[in-house]
């Protein structure tokens, strides 16, 4: 096949297609993804580490906590790793894009987006019971539970971040269509 042909996106099969989406995906997200992640990590260590060099310094008027200048600068720099942290999740949810749309098309065919919303809905509140069902699971362990409790709380971030993002995707997606629908129609009247 000519590279004018994969270009062009004929002639491939659909599964073909989507591991050369993914994988370009992956050489554009995954660099960002690890340098955002890198630059959260450095500000985190710096959100730490700064604070502690002016503890006890006061602002003269201001109301405590904001009147110390440590909680300050913490306050700024967690906010800041946050921030590349949210990037960074942003570019890992984005790289896998393609095996998502890949994957729901396999699960349900083209599914229309109110009932692909409401499924991510569900799948929200489920990951939602599990984790509350684990937890007091989790705190009964004692000494290792700590942890436990941990892994449980981020590994429900991340899968309540991916689902949201996803209704969002979807949600933005339809109503874009929608209104270029609309815009066509317009544009023939005018």
């Amino acid at each position: 096949m000519s590279a004018e042909n994969r270009r062009a996106g004929g002639g491939e099969a659909p599964e073909e297609r989507v591991l050369a989406d993914w994988r370009g995906e992956l050489r554009i997200r995954l660099p960002r993804a690890a340098l955002y992640l890198l630059v959260a990590v450095a500000f985190y260590i710096l959100s730490a580490i700064v604070p502690g060099l002016v503890a006890g310094v006061k602002l003269p008027g201001v109301l405590e906590p904001f009147g110390r200048l440590d909680w300050l600068l913490w306050a700024f720099l967690l906010l800041i790793a946050l921030a590349f942290g949210g990037n960074a999740v942003y570019n890992l949810v984005r790289a896998l894009d393609p095996l998502l749309e890949a994957m729901a098309r396999r699960m349900g065919g083209n599914v229309r987006p109110a009932k692909r919303v409401a499924r991510d809905v569900a799948y929200m509140l489920l990951v939602v019971l599990v984790a509350e069902a684990l937890t007091p699971i989790a705190e009964s362990l004692g000494g290792p539970g700590q942890p436990l409790k941990v892994v449980i709380g981020v590994t429900t971030l991340i899968l309540l971040l991916i689902l949201v993002y996803d209704v969002g995707k979807v949600t933005y997606r339809y109503i874009e269509s929608k209104v270029e629908l609309l815009i066509k129609r317009l544009e023939k009247v005018v």
